[in-house]
């Protein structure tokens, strides 16, 4: 005795769907189903590379993009006592953050791993998102021993010991 058990797409024509990628997780809640708006540079990105405040008389720069920040290699100012600079440590590298006496320096490790003597303080190892600070007056060592370069922001504030 034979049974037939149909199958519900039996006798049915599949359909193509559409290929689309899956969104890409920005941050927790806000997806990106597009890739290149997420890394194709805006144009005032490129060039100037700042954006300025536009209903102020002081016109100060209220965005700075990462080809500005990168390609300056200096400290950048923000506002008044306060300034910011990326610097990146390759690989094997170390960098040394000379004493100041007026700043303190956050610094925070955007992407690597990296190894850090602050002064007289035993040397610690520090991650992605991690930061330490600087207190004027003190030296600090960044070595990176990983086989990828490190990225460091480095905020610097005056007057606050």
């Amino acid at each position: 005795m034979s049974s037939s058990v149909s199958s519900p797409v039996q006798g049915r024509r599949a359909t193509q769907q559409p290929q689309t990628q899956p969104p890409l997780l920005l941050s927790p809640g806000r997806m990106q189903s597009d890739p290149v708006e997420i890394f194709e540079m805006e144009d005032w990105e490129v060039a100037p590379g700042r954006i300025r405040e536009q209903a102020s008389v002081s016109a100060e720069n209220i965005a700075f993009s990462k080809p500005y920040l990168s390609e300056t290699n200096k400290d950048v100012p923000v506002c008044e006592d306060v300034t910011f600079r990326i610097d990146t440590i390759r690989a094997g590298q170390a960098w040394e953050l000379e004493p100041h006496a007026l700043k303190t320096r956050m610094c925070s490790v955007a992407a690597g791993k990296v190894r850090v003597k602050i002064g007289e303080e035993p040397e610690f190892t520090i991650g992605p998102h991690g930061m330490f600070k600087v207190k004027d007056g003190v030296p600090c060592t960044v070595r990176n021993w990983m086989y990828v370069d490190a990225v460091l922001h480095v905020t610097s504030l005056s007057g606050f010991p």
